[in-house]
């Protein structure tokens, strides 16, 4: 008798594994690994990470998920397209069209001065040339930012150039921003580098100059010309 139960609980197992291999399928195979991967931030708010596999192969990543792959194709600059989408690589940027709107999107790589941006050759006859860092970090700041070092000050740029400061909620301070290239402004007093973007912010009679030291979606870090202190924000969604 005990044997027999052994015997059944044996064939139960099998026949449950058996039903589990059915059911769910083979296990998914890896995704190959990638040669290449580069973040970009769109002039429409949305983000996204470029890796690029063997056999000439994009995957396109969204807050880590895998929404698309496309093959490369023929043409100016370095080309994926599937049905839907056609994206093409060019210098430091890449452009993103929806072929069911006919919309296209421009992206940049998000300004870190620790780590270059990468490349990615010629598009054609005036293409391919370095992406506008101030132009890059204009389209990208816009938003709301909570200081890492006192969650309670949040900083709004907005996108008419007027900012915003709360503390606790409370509005303690508005101005007006712009950002601009160190070879386009001119003040001695200040330790300026030609080729790094800053964010000026005018607060009434003061002017206020930072550097932007990184910008991605997620996180902005400026150092302030007046002291030299860093300051770090994280994006309020």
């Amino acid at each position: 008798m005990y044997r027999l139960i052994i015997a059944a609980l044996a064939i139960a197992i099998l026949i449950g594994g058996w039903y589990a291999l059915v059911t769910r399928g083979p296990a998914e195979a890896p995704l190959p690994e990638a040669l290449m991967s580069a973040s970009f931030s769109c002039t429409d708010g949305s983000s996204f990470v470029a890796e690029f596999t063997e056999g000439d192969m994009l995957r396109v990543l969204v807050a880590g998920e895998l929404v698309r792959t496309l093959p490369r194709v023929e043409g100016d600059g370095q080309r994926f397209e599937n049905e839907e989408y056609l994206y093409v690589f060019a210098g430091e940027e890449a452009s993103v069209t929806d072929k069911g709107t006919g919309i296209e999107t421009t992206c940049t790589q998000p300004l870190d001065q620790n780590n270059a941006p990468a490349n990615f050759g010629d598009r054609g006859e005036g293409a391919g040339e370095a992406q506008d860092a101030s132009a890059a970090v204009s389209a990208n700041i816009v938003g709301t930012w909570r200081s890492d070092e006192d969650p309670k000050f949040v900083r709004v740029f907005a996108a008419d150039g007027t900012t915003e400061d709360r503390y606790d909620g409370e509005k303690v301070a508005t101005g007006a921003w712009t950002a601009a290239l160190g070879a386009n402004i001119d003040v001695e007093a200040l330790p300026i580098e030609s080729d790094a973007v800053y964010v000026r912010i005018a607060d009434g009679e003061e002017l206020l100059n930072f550097k932007v030291a990184a910008l991605t979606p997620e996180r902005l870090e400026l150092i302030y010309l007046g002291r030299g202190n860093t300051l770090t924000f994280t994006r309020v969604p």
